[in-house]
Order: C-alpha cells, then structure tokens, then sequence
C-alpha cells in the first residue's frame, strides 16, 4: 500500500512540546552529548555538520518560541508541568491529556486542530465516557478502545485502577468533565505562542525538506510495516496491506520520538528529526533526571525480569512474551519504556527488532545512583 509522506507541520504538536520542554526545564543538552556519544564515531563529517545544524536550529527554536514566557507563571505550570505517572517516563502534563487524547494528526493548522479535538471529544465524553476502555495513560494522552457488550465502567473508576498518584487521577476526570471550559482557556493560552511558532518554524523549512527527502528514499524501498519492526520493536501478523491508509509526517519538538497513531481507516507516524534509519536518540538525561523513575519501574517483578532476561540474550517482542506468558502488547509498551529510558539497545536482524541491555548505559545509571545516595562524586565503574 502507497504511503503518504506530508512535509505540512502539527503548530499544535510543536507549540505543546515546546512549552512542555520549557516549563519543566528540559535542556537539549543531554540528548546532544548522549546522542554523540553513541552515533559520533559512525558519523561523516557532512552528517556530523548536518546534525549539529540540526542541534543549533532545535535550540533557536525554543528560546525564540518561548521569549519572554516566565516559566513559574501558574497557568503554564497546570497545563504543563510533569504529571509523573507513577514508575513511568512517560512525559505526561494535563495539556496533552487534554489536546493529545482526542487529537490523531489528520488536521495540521492550529484552528483546526483545536476543532478536532473537540469534536472527537463529543463523542468519548457520552454516557459517562463508559462505552470506552481506558488502557494506558502515556505521552499521547488517554489511550483508549471501544467496548460493546460488556458492562459499562466509569471512566472515574478506571482511573482508580491506575498506579499514578490520587492528585493526578482526580485532575485527570476533572479535566474531561470540565473539557470544554479548560480547553478554551488553553486555547487562549497558547494560541499567541503557536501563531509565534509558525512563523518561526517557517524559517527552517529547507531543513525540514531534507528530513522529508530522507524519508521518501527510505520509505521507497521498505514498508510501513519495516519501519515499525527495525525502529519501534513492534511486530504483527497483520497483513501489510490491512489497516487502511499509511501516512508519515514529521515534528521539530518531539526531535528524538516516534508516535503511532491508529484508527479504523488510517495508520500514522510522526517522526521526529533527528531520527534516522539506525539512529533513533533516546530521550533527554534518561540518567540525571530519571533515576527514581527507572527504580520504581524495576521494583515490579515481572518489568525486573525483563531487563534480567535481556542482559545476556536478544529477544524479539514475541518470542519474550511467549517466554514470559505476557501479551505482546504488554511486553511492547515495557521495551519501548526501557528503551526510552535508555536501557536497552535495539537490533535489526531478519526484518526482527531485538532488544538486548545496553551495558554502558547500565553502568552509567549506576554511577548516577551512587552519586544520588552517598551525595559524592561517584567512583569508577571500571
């Protein structure tokens, strides 16, 4: 099936990642040095160029976006400070659970985005939004599927249900109960800074451009469903052609993520720029920042397990879910987490993606833990 490449930017996707970035005070630093460390050495001097153009522009991006915004100012602080699910990275704030749950990239244009989410809104908000299953609660909101037959939850009572703190899960059912209130004042909020952000972003189309030529050669010679194995670790049974139309577009903020998008019709992704066939950056100061996230995810057995398993043994996501008696959706959202985290390292081998743990940056989690609880300048790992 024809894939869809669209060069058009989401102001939407930009201007609240942006924000998000700049109100819990992420700095692009981390993932620069990391991503050295790891793809410097393989680089050409012309790619080597090419990135730190990129690097440059991300940072001019953001200091110019967010001019004259005071990051304490409490409006920003609601809609965009980390929620920090509970033993999960998971880069969660109350304005992509409002935008990103109802929002699937098929509008572009601010206003229309706005539209979308509302109109999709409607329809998850009847009969006390029961007709549908919340199944996770991530960095693109609420994830959530219909159900038909069985007996209808409130959505208050499947949020009771999720390991994220009590504050979080009465925020959250407030925001979808009050949704079209605090969607407007969010809309007021940012829609001055999106305005800003496409002119600016305007700027560096050329740049953009090569990241859409990029993507058109790759996507000539390998399949939505190749990309998915060698980039993601996600497999499937289902045929190539099934699942409707394939689309890809591509975001500034979100430099080093990949999202999936799917619905009935259509299947998306959203790559970031920095991202390439074989390099795909794992997200900013995994280390510095993360450390009691990473031990509250290790401290459940089975997620413990995992990590075990794959530190002297490649596994594929099936072959470690059979191994393990986990679904395949199970075990797929626990190494895409890990990985995030930095911990793992993935694989291309026979259209697979194997994970195996990333020993390095193992050790380097450990220092940093060392260096967290004695309150010293950690000894070697050597």
């Amino acid at each position: 099936m024809k894939i869809r490449i669209i060069s058009r930017l989401s102001i939407l996707m930009e201007t609240v990642e942006m924000l998000y970035k700049y109100v819990n005070n992420l700095s692009l630093d981390n993932i620069k040095r990391d991503f050295l460390l790891k793809y410097g050495e393989q680089l050409s001097a012309e790619d080597r160029a090419y990135y730190d153009t990129l690097f440059q522009s991300l940072d001019s991006i953001i200091k110019e976006g967010t001019q004259d915004l005071d990051r304490n100012d409490s409006r920003l602080q609601y809609y965009f400070k980390d929620l920090q699910p509970e033993g999960c990275r998971e880069w969660v704030c109350m304005a992509k659970v409002i935008l990103y749950s109802f929002y699937d990239g098929k509008a572009f244009s601010f206003d229309e985005s706005i539209q979308e989410c509302r109109q999709q809104y409607q329809d998850f908000a009847a009969d006390d939004f029961s007709h549908y299953k919340l199944i996770e609660i991530d960095r693109a909101g609420l994830n959530y599927v219909p159900v038909a037959g069985d007996e209808p939850v409130s959505l208050f009572r499947q949020l009771e249900s999720f390991d994220i703190p009590g504050n979080c899960k009465w925020e959250i059912y407030k925001a979808m109960v009050e949704y079209e209130e605090l969607l407007r004042e969010l809309e007021v909020l940012i829609r001055p800074i999106a305005n800003r952000m496409e002119t600016i972003l305007g700027r560096y189309d050329a740049l953009l451009q090569q990241t859409v030529h990029y993507w058109q050669g790759y996507f000539a010679g390998h399949s939505f469903q190749d990309f998915k194995t060698s980039m993601m670790g996600v497999e499937t049974d289902e045929p190539e052609g099934a699942g409707g139309e394939r689309v890809v577009w591509f975001w500034w903020m979100g430099c080093s993520q990949i999202h999936f998008y799917q619905n009935e019709d259509q299947e998306s992704l959203n790559i970031g720029i920095l991202v390439r066939a074989g390099i795909t950056p794992k997200l900013a100061g995994y280390v510095q920042e993360n450390v009691i996230n990473i031990l509250k995810f290790l401290s459940d057995k089975s997620k413990f397990e995992i990590i075990h398993r794959l530190s002297d043994h490649q596994y594929y996501g099936l072959e470690l879910a059979n191994e393990m008696q986990l679904t395949s959706g199970t075990i797929s959202k626990h190494l895409n987490t890990l990985y995030s985290y930095g911990l793992l390292n993935l694989q291309r081998v026979n259209n697979r993606g194997y994970y195996q743990t990333d020993e390095a940056a193992i050790r380097r989690f450990l220092v940093q833990l060392e260096q967290g609880l004695l309150g010293h300048q950690p000894s070697s790992m050597d």
